[in-house]
């Protein structure tokens, strides 16, 4: 193998390597619809890191504007025809962040849920749908600060 391929190879890895690592992450944007974060001007949108998301569950981060830091846990099941009671996130609060639901999975739709825990002692629950076999979707979070957020994926 000649030098000048050798070193194509070389810098081509790299570059290949960090297309698949970052490909295992998904950015969630989250809008404040209500709480305080919702009145400040600029309205902060947080961006919040969803890892391993070619699985059904992973690591779950977001810093808040004040820099508190969060971490946490996501999790998402299989679609299934179910008639339950879910989402208590999206019922109460679905109406405010423009999102509405229905209380069964159908087929295609995956649901999911995450859990993070702040630095201050804040805790932010999420509840989610994504199409089967997409990284795509929107959900709903509360936090322990009155702060209610729309979430875009």
């Amino acid at each position: 193998m000649s030098v000048g391929l050798m070193t194509k190879h070389r810098l081509l890895f790299p570059a290949l390597l960090s297309v698949f690592v970052t490909g295992c992450a998904q950015t969630v944007s989250m809008f404040p619809t209500a709480g305080p974060l919702k009145n400040q001007t600029p309205l902060p949108v947080l961006q919040a890191k969803a890892d391993n998301i070619t699985s059904n569950s992973g690591k779950f981060s977001v810093t808040y504007p004040n820099g508190d830091k969060c971490v946490g846990r996501w999790s998402s099941v299989a679609p299934q025809m179910t008639s339950v009671s879910w989402g208590s996130l999206f019922s109460q609060y679905g109406a405010i962040s423009g999102v509405a639901t229905s209380v069964s999975n159908l087929p295609g739709i995956n649901r999911g849920e995450a859990v993070a825990v702040c630095g201050s002692g804040n805790q932010l629950t999420v509840e989610f749908y994504t199409g089967s076999g997409t990284a795509n979707g929107l959900g709903v979070a509360k936090d322990e600060q009155g702060n209610i957020f729309k979430l875009i994926f």
